[in-house]
């Protein structure tokens, strides 16, 4: 007669409990690492992308900021008065920053009695209201004004010196907070402002401010282009091949989790892609490498591949190598150019031409758009938010060269620039 033998459930009950224990602490401690790492890679990409984004900020507030200023100084060296001046203050900072009432005053006479020499918003009874300005130890103070609409939002002091000139002042019909940038900009256009009231002459010279405030951009174009390529854009790599590489070594994960980190590695790469993009648009580093042409080749090829329109390049005489500062100029030149090109002209063709003959070389862009009328002044086009081509009017004064702008409606456009070479190539010593 056989016989059995059994294992008391006593003796097994501890074993089978420190088996699954066991097995829940390790899979805890795997799911503790998973949760760390893609906690880990969260933070740094949206760390990474904050920055990214900041950075981009400061960047378009910068370059609003060079727009108004070159636009305003454009229309400040072609005043022949300082009363054109103050209208083309009045009427950029209204524009621009979206202003209900500007108001510009001087003081006349030894106790300073305010004079309205340029207004837009308020009738001339309203603008009396405001006319409250008094002297205090070297500055113009706006004093209360009661009964005045819109409201006053700000009242700048235009000073030369130490000696009080005038008043700047700004409001709109909303209360409404105005941004650092928008009283950056009012504090540059009143610095413009004080300038030419103490000396018409004195304005003359603000080309050479925008040339030092351009040359300033273009070191921060270069200096952000290179931050993001040597720190960002390889902080952004080293991340996503830890990423890669823990999905190598960790082939045991749930599916749904591989297929969220491979997810998340595609954001990434995207991410790469982007930032590569706006360092190369910011400051090419075939511009400085190889020169103005195999530049300009590189951003019609970029519009072919973007908005699929047919460009090409067409050179014609002995090609010369500009400075770096006249091929940055011209680079931009044709740059905004063709920006307007794919923004307002509904193109399907342009055509980039550089000519080198006798003592010049002229630039053209040209495209088969749909045109508009050309003002008598190429400056009035500010007024109407086309700052871009007041940019490339100063780039333009700049290469003490000329623009000219063809167009009619139906019949496209032709960006025009003529150039002298004469301090501005390569002369072989």
């Amino acid at each position: 007669m056989g016989c059995t033998m059994s294992v008391p459930w006593s003796n097994s009950v501890p074993v089978l409990a420190a088996a699954l224990g066991a097995a829940f602490f390790f899979c805890w401690r795997a799911w503790r690492r998973e949760r760390y790492w893609r906690q880990l890679l969260f933070d740094r990409e949206a760390f990474w992308r904050k920055k990214l984004r900041r950075r981009l900020r400061t960047t378009l507030a910068l370059e609003r900021q060079i727009h108004f200023l070159r636009a305003l100084a454009s229309r400040i060296t072609r005043a022949s008065r300082p009363e054109e001046v103050s209208e083309a203050v009045v009427e950029m900072l209204s524009s621009t920053l979206r202003l209900d009432t500007v108001l510009i005053y001087a003081l006349d006479g030894q106790e300073g009695a305010p004079r309205l020499i340029a207004s837009r918003g308020l009738s001339a009874e309203e603008a009396k209201q405001w006319q409250q300005v008094k002297v205090e130890e070297g500055a113009v103070v706006p004093a209360a004004v009661a009964h005045a609409s819109p409201t006053l939002q700000l009242a700048v002091p235009l000073v030369a010196g130490a000696r009080p000139l005038g008043l700047l002042a700004v409001g709109t019909w909303t209360a409404r907070e105005l941004s650092a940038e928008e009283l950056g900009l009012l504090e540059s256009a009143a610095d413009y402002l004080a300038m030419a009231m103490e000396n018409p002459r004195l304005y003359q010279n603000l080309r050479h401010y925008v040339q030092q405030i351009t040359v300033a951009q273009e070191n921060e174009r270069r200096r952000i282009a290179r931050e993001l390529h040597d720190s960002t854009l390889q902080s952004l790599i080293a991340i996503l091949h830890h990423l890669e590489s823990f999905l190598r070594e960790r082939r045991d994960l749930p599916m749904s989790d591989s297929r969220f980190l491979w997810r998340l590695g595609e954001q990434i790469k995207d991410t790469i892609q982007e930032v590569r993009y706006f360092s190369h648009h910011l400051r090419p580093a075939i511009l400085d490498d190889l020169g103005l042409l195999p530049a300009v080749e590189w951003l019609l090829g970029e519009m072919r591949r973007e908005y699929g329109l047919a460009a090409r390049l067409l050179v014609s005489g002995e090609p010369c190598r500009f400075l770096p500062e006249a091929e940055v100029n011209l680079f931009r030149i044709i740059q905004e150019a063709l920006r307007n090109v794919v923004r307002h002209a509904k193109a399907t063709r342009v055509e980039v031409s550089l000519c080198f003959h006798g003592r010049e070389a002229v630039v053209s862009v040209r495209d088969n758009g749909i045109g508009f009328q050309v003002p008598s002044l190429i400056g009035d086009l500010t007024y109407k938010g086309k700052l871009g081509l007041a940019g490339m009017e100063e780039r333009v004064h700049l290469l003490q060269g000329k623009l000219f702008l063809e167009s009619q409606p139906g019949r496209g456009t032709t960006v025009k620039v003529l150039v002298p070479l004469a301090g501005n190539i390569y002369v072989a010593s």
